[in-house]
């Protein structure tokens, strides 16, 4: 036995077994924000997400993917309503999705915490511990609009 060379890599292929996969593209997300609704392997509605030029500014980035995002929801609605499904209502103008609100209600929290954090040398993990325990609710991650609103006034008047 002490003269016999081990051959690790070869017990490796002996269990290798190749499996398959696919995907498709759920939504492009860019600069903390979500866009697209579900698209499927190689249709031109992928391959618009897929291939924006990498020559524009981020303003037109972030204008250009609303647009498209726009056409897709209209056009998901127009099919719905053929098939005679509840269509999701367009949002008004000047209102915006619930995940932008609470990106952008998340930002913020963070920089107030940030700006506490340097006040008062606590650890960022601590002031936000402090701010559930005081406010209640889930993680930042997790919590509503109204949970983080709170969060930032109770972090304002600190």
């Amino acid at each position: 036995e002490a003269n016999q060379v081990e051959d690790a890599a070869g017990e490796l292929e002996k269990g290798f077994t190749a499996l398959g996969a696919s995907a498709e593209l759920d939504q492009l997300i860019y600069d903390g924000s979500s866009f697209g609704t579900s698209a499927l392997v190689g249709t031109a509605e992928e391959q618009d997400y897929l291939g924006l030029p990498g020559l524009l500014e981020p303003e037109q980035v972030r204008t250009l993917l609303r647009q498209r995002q726009q056409k897709q929801l209209t056009a998901v609605s127009t099919r719905a309503g053929t098939e005679n499904e509840p269509a999701r209502s367009p949002l008004e103008p000047g209102q915006r999705p619930v995940r932008e609100r609470l990106a952008e209600l998340r930002k913020e929290l963070n920089t107030l915490v940030a700006m506490h954090h340097h006040r008062t040398k606590k650890p960022h993990g601590k002031i936000h511990s402090e701010l559930r325990a005081y406010c209640g609710g889930p993680p930042t991650a997790m919590a509503t609009v109204e949970q983080l609103e709170e969060r930032i006034a109770t972090l304002r008047s600190w």
